[in-house]
C-alpha cells in the first residue's frame, strides 16, 4: 500500500480535511519550558512557528527537543516516566532486558552506554526487525519485570545517604 501511495498528494481539499480533523481530536500537548497547553500538536504549531513534524518528533519520541523547547502529551502520567538528558521525562521510554548479560535497562538510552551500542540497534531487535545486535538479545522489559525495575529504583533512592 506504501507503494502504490509513494509519489502521490492529496489534493488541496483532503489536505484541509485532514488538517480540520486532526484539530477536532487532536492531542493535547504542553511545552515544559513555557507551561502552555495546546489542544493539538497543529495548534501548537501554529502558535509557536515550530513545524507541526518537528513537534510530532518529540512527543513521539523521535526527537528530544526542537527550537530550543520540549514537549509533553497533556494529562500524561508523568510521575513514573524515566528521565532523560536534561532532566526532561521522556514518556516513550521502555524498560529493555539483554538476554546475554541477564540484565534489565530503564530505557534503551542506559543499554547502549553500558554496551557501547548504538541506541537504534537495539531498538531494531526489541521491534523485531533483526534477531540480535552486537551478539546480545534484546527485548522489552515485561510488566512485572517492569514493576520489579520500579520497586528496585524507589528502595535504592531509600536507601542512599545524604552527601
Amino acid at each position: 500500500m506504501a507503494l502504490a501511495q509513494t509519489g502521490k498528494h492529496p489534493s488541496p481539499e483532503q489536505h484541509k480535511h485532514e488538517i480540520e480533523a486532526q484539530r477536532k481530536m487532536g492531542s493535547p500537548c504542553k511545552c515544559l519550558e513555557t507551561g502552555e497547553e495546546y489542544g493539538s500538536i497543529i495548534e501548537a504549531s501554529e502558535a509557536t512557528g515550530i513545524p507541526y513534524d518537528h513537534l510530532r518528533g518529540v512527543l513521539k519520541g523521535d526527537r528530544m527537543s526542537t527550537h530550543g523547547t520540549h514537549w509533553v502529551y497533556a494529562g500524561k502520567n508523568r510521575k513514573d516516566a524515566p528521565q532523560c538528558r536534561n532532566g526532561i521525562e521522556n514518556h516513550q521510554a521502555k524498560p529493555v532486558y539483554c538476554v546475554e548479560l541477564q540484565k534489565m535497562y530503564g530505557t534503551m538510552k542506559e543499554a547502549a552506554e553500558d554496551v557501547s551500542m548504538d541506541i537504534r540497534r537495539i531498538r531494531k531487535v526489541c521491534k523485531g526487525r533483526q534477531e540480535s545486535s552486537g551478539g546480545y538479545h534484546w527485548r522489552y522489559a515485561t510488566e512485572q519485570e517492569r514493576k520489579e525495575l520500579k520497586e528496585n529504583d524507589s528502595t535504592s533512592e531509600g536507601e542512599k545517604k545524604p552527601s
